[in-house]
């Protein structure tokens, strides 16, 4: 059996040795079960690739007790999807997030690439801490517009009814969220932040499952579909 038909069951194996089941795995992480289950099936067919890859990979060593970078290696190693090279998912979503992207390469070239080319020295390794960096920034900002709309559409609320402003705002808001769940599966602030990355920030970014919000899957599968 080669290693990468092994990274998977061996995942499983020490998951479970530690009795660590997938659903609580999937709270710690906040990735869904099902993106879990198919890596512990060696299937990441739908997982996204390069930082992010490598973030939740980062995420499940940790959750199950593993040492998270040689985990984030073997994987590397074994699957395509976690290439270091594809600086460029890093670069379109810091200029969405208006940030100004500090990233460099990690990998030098392949051996046949540097044959025909001029060698260069390795970049220096990014910190661990920004591989997670970008569902972190999605989630704020997902956080803040929910704040934002639900403060304001109370204030609104209370001003037009001439009610105290603090009941109405809270009532606004328990309102707002139970809606969001009701027909987006989420709140409205996660669902427009998703669709946001998956249509404005280039072809990568559209490829990534909604691994960040994971209660958006049939609101992103539609998004895809149109």
């Amino acid at each position: 059996m080669s290693a990468r038909d092994r990274f998977g069951p061996n995942l499983r194996r020490i998951r479970e040795q530690r009795g660590i089941s997938l659903e609580h795995l999937a709270d710690r992480t906040n990735v869904d079960v099902e993106l879990w289950a198919a890596l512990e099936r060696n299937d990441v067919s739908r997982w996204p690739s390069g930082i992010f890859a490598r973030a939740f990979i980062r995420e499940y060593a940790r959750a199950i007790g593993m040492d998270p970078e040689s985990t984030v290696d073997e994987f590397c190693r074994c699957f395509p999807n976690g290439d270091r090279r594809r600086g460029h998912i890093l670069r379109a979503e810091a200029e969405l997030l208006g940030l100004e992207s500090e990233w460099q390469e990690d990998l030098v070239e392949p051996l046949e690439d540097r044959r025909r080319a001029p060698s260069a020295p390795a970049a220096p390794k990014p910190d661990s801490g920004r591989e997670s960096l970008l569902a972190r920034r999605s989630r704020l900002a997902a956080a803040g517009l929910d704040l934002v709309v639900a403060a304001a559409g109370g204030a609104l609320v209370a001003r037009a009814d001439d009610a105290p402003i603090w009941p109405v705002v809270g009532a606004v808001a328990l309102a707002y969220h139970t809606i969001g769940l009701i027909f987006l599966g989420s709140t409205a602030g996660s669902a427009a932040v998703s669709l946001w990355l998956r249509h404005s920030a280039g072809a990568e970014l559209k490829r990534i499952p909604p691994v960040a919000f994971p209660r958006l899957r049939r609101h992103a599968r539609a998004a895809a579909r149109s």
